[in-house]
């Protein structure tokens, strides 16, 4: 059995409700729908373009502004980077089930000399979001030794528009990960515990755990299939 590991997406996913997580981490029940399927094709999509030239998909040429400023800005380009760390916060690779304690995925990310931007590429509805920021700019400074900044932001390229950029300094690594630690230790002690509470939320209407009593996919599919937009309320 593999060791306990997180990610950003995996700590999102226990916060906003722990019975979601033990459900498609634990049950394995399949958490894939339409609409990150989706996501993943159009960030496929990205990467052909800044790699091959390749045409991006009609929904996302307002990215091609962007991604040509990036691409021939100064530095080493590295697309959909994957890093891997241990415990100790040394570097691993993902492949180590055993080793891995956290993975950190980054859409973007060019690196000139003592500094770094990172982008990431999101789909849904225009949210800033700090913590998958702060989170990658930590895995950056593990695998770049000679970074000392970061700039980070997230792309909402269905909306053409830029989060407000993020700065993190290495001098930030050890507040950073001392919030991180505590949070993935929440985690852990669940899964030793087998403790996770339903959280009901406005994601019960994309929940793949239909055994839930707060799961509302069906209720929302029916609302949408008559063309209206569904709102979560509390049952």
């Amino acid at each position: 059995m593999a060791s306990f590991s997180w990610s950003y997406s995996v700590m999102g996913m226990f916060e906003n409700c722990p019975r979601k997580y033990w459900a498609v981490k634990i049950a394995k029940i399949d958490d894939s729908n339409k609409f990150n399927i989706k996501g993943d094709e159009e960030h496929q999509g990205i990467e052909r373009y800044l790699k091959s030239g390749l045409l991006l998909p009609p929904r996302m040429q307002p990215l091609t502004r962007v991604l040509d400023l990036v691409k021939h800005a100064p530095g080493e380009m590295y697309i959909e980077y994957k890093m891997a760390l241990k415990r100790d916060l040394t570097v691993t690779h993902g492949r180590d089930w055993d080793g891995c304690w956290v993975r950190i995925n980054a859409d973007l990310i060019k690196v000139n000399n003592d500094a770094a931007t990172y982008l990431d590429w999101k789909s849904g509805k225009a949210r800033d979001s700090e913590d998958q920021i702060n989170l990658t700019a930590l895995g950056i400074f593990r695998l770049f030794p000679a970074v000392q900044k970061v700039k980070g932001g997230l792309v909402h390229y269905t909306e053409n528009k830029l989060s407000s950029p993020t700065i993190v300094h290495r001098s930030d690594e050890s507040r950073l990960w001392n919030g991180f630690i505590t949070r993935a230790s929440d985690i852990e002690r669940a899964v030793q515990t087998n403790d996770f509470p339903t959280n009901p939320n406005p994601l019960c209407g994309w929940c793949p755990y239909r055994a839930c009593p707060f799961n509302r996919q069906d209720e929302r599919e029916k609302v949408e299939a008559t063309g209206a937009k569904w709102k979560w309320r509390p049952l």
